[in-house]
């Protein structure tokens, strides 16, 4: 039974739907608009807690590529949601790869409704890949569809995005190790027919070059490759060879705390970004922002928060962002301790200027369980 709710956002600003007003609710939504929108989904879960973020889907696509599916690898194993975005029914086919490998090793076809879903569990629904399995998905459909992954252990919650298409670069605003805890792992697919030799580099050095067949995978972990225990914060660039195409996620792990939380790569930037859900001491929640500079010049940007409670301006400044860089805006808005913040950002840069962002989600002081998540802001 499909259901409608209509709502007025007003100009930069947002709106918060939480909880759903269907109680019991496991489905899809579709938001329709008058006006350019951006949307998240927060997914959370209690006893135990869970918590990650993904983004709305903005252009379904005929294919959608999967760069990390698990299956008992270290606890951990995926699901794959896909939507068929399209009028008629979907007939897709899922190509299974090994991490390091060309091969397909599995095929999976079915047929979705239009409108409607599919969920595969690996846990229960690919028995055959046996445990320890790493590898990714393409999927190929003749309707438009939109692929969410998620990641678990039954007490960390990752969930990324799948892609519609590759670029030659892939730009990861946030990259950390030994930060209090948190490390990084990024996995690159290659979504072209052919091989590319792809390059990792973390702040402007390359770190490692590797050779990808079509529509293989590599994992990197901890990154920067290396040792675990020496701290860095930064952001990388992923840059296939010419002609290639790749896509990238990274996942963010506090194996101490049990949080983890994952993003998708940008295949470019813009002058203009925003961020629909921005926080400073809601309910101990707190919001952390990445801002990645994708020109090689500094840039000076226009930081605007605007709260969803009142509509007030809670923050109007200037900050720099060095070329090929980038910098961290913690807490996002006003202090720690001090006034609640809920509300929206937008980031403006010069004309022309190349930026991308992220923001996390965190608890401090920590809570219970996993209480991380991060999402992608959107760039114009």
């Amino acid at each position: 039974m499909a259901l409608s709710q209509s709502l007025t956002v007003p100009a930069g600003g947002s709106y918060t739907v939480f909880p759903l007003p269907v109680s019991g609710f496991d489905g899809t939504v579709e938001i329709q608009s008058d006006r350019p929108v951006a949307a998240i989904a927060n997914l959370l879960t209690s006893n135990p807690t869970m918590l990650d973020s993904y983004i709305g889907v903005t252009s379904p696509g005929t294919q959608a590529f999967l760069p990390l599916i698990m299956r008992e690898n270290g606890g951990y194993s995926t699901t794959i949601y896909i939507q068929n975005a399209g009028s008629a029914q979907a007939n897709l086919t899922l190509e299974y790869r090994r991490t390091g490998s060309a091969a397909v090793v599995k095929t999976r076809r079915l047929q979705v409704a239009a409108g409607g879903r599919a969920v595969i569990r690996q846990l229960e629904d690919d028995e055959d890949l046996g445990s320890g399995w790493v590898g990714s998905v393409r999927i190929s459909s003749d309707q438009p569809v939109a692929a969410v992954v998620t990641e678990s252990n039954g007490s960390i919650l990752f969930s990324y995005n799948g892609f519609s298409q590759g670029s030659q670069r892939m730009y990861l605003p946030l990259i950390m190790c030994a930060n209090s805890g948190w490390c990084t792992g990024v996995q690159v697919m290659n979504v072209g027919s052919a091989s590319t030799t792809v390059t990792l580099k973390v702040d402007g050095v390359v770190r490692d070059t590797v050779n990808l067949g079509p529509y293989e995978s590599k994992t990197w972990y901890p990154v920067p490759p290396g040792s675990m225990t020496q701290k860095h914060i930064g952001s990388a660039v992923l840059e296939a060879s010419a002609g290639g195409q790749i896509v990238a996620i990274v996942n963010e792990l506090n194996v101490g705390l049990g949080q983890g939380m994952s993003y998708v790569g940008f295949s470019g930037g813009g002058s203009t970004v925003s961020l629909p859900l921005v926080m400073t001491n809601n309910s101990n929640y707190q919001v952390g922002v990445q801002i990645q500079n994708l020109g090689p010049s500094e840039v000076t940007v226009q930081v605007r928060a605007v709260s969803s409670l009142d509509g007030s301006v809670a923050r109007n400044d200037t900050v720099t962002v060095p070329g090929n860089g980038s910098r961290t805006l913690y807490p996002a808005v006003g202090t720690i301790p001090g006034p609640r913040f809920v509300g929206s950002m937008t980031i403006t840069g010069p004309s022309g200027s190349q930026l991308v962002a992220i923001a996390n989600q965190i608890t401090q002081p920590q809570q219970p369980g996993d209480t991380s998540a991060v999402y992608n802001a959107f760039t114009r």
